[in-house]
């Protein structure tokens, strides 16, 4: 692996500091992905936000706008889904694998579940933005927005 400190009769992980600092490189290893994955989410809307700023301030607003739309819609989700993480963890650490291999099917189809709630849910929001003040031009901006992101 990547960062895998080795274990093994090594002087260094005996001590207090080579302990923790395996324990940190395991931890590095593990949530380096979800790292690079939340940081080219925010890159995407940095990107977006620089390429659609040449076209006008409405259209970036509604890029800004439907950013957040989406943003918030997927938080909800996630909070949903991650409470199936302890669950999978507790499986995995009790070596029960065959528990632990029906927690992550759950998450599955859990996931695929909240899908039908919430992009539903996200077109609505979008199309609503003019009944609640939003200028028309940036509410369609946004619908766009939303409309390609899903």
């Amino acid at each position: 692996m990547l960062f895998r400190a080795n274990a093994n009769n090594d002087e260094n992980s005996k001590t207090r500091w080579g302990l923790c600092r395996r324990d940190m490189l395991l931890l590095l290893e593990l949530a380096l992905p979800f790292a690079v994955a939340n940081l080219g989410r925010g890159l995407l809307a940095v990107v977006n936000t620089a390429v659609v700023g040449r076209l006008g301030a409405a259209e970036l607003a509604g890029v800004g706008l439907g950013n957040a739309l989406y943003s918030a819609t997927a938080v909800g989700g996630m909070g949903v889904m991650l409470g199936l993480a302890p669950l999978y963890a507790q499986a995995v650490g009790r070596r029960r694998h065959g528990r632990a291999a029906i927690w992550l099917w759950q998450g599955f189809w859990m996931a695929g579940l909240l899908c039908l709630p919430l992009l539903p849910l996200l077109i609505v929001l979008a199309e609503l933005l003019p009944r609640v003040g939003v200028d028309a031009t940036v509410a369609a901006s946004a619908a766009v927005y939303v409309h390609a992101t899903l």
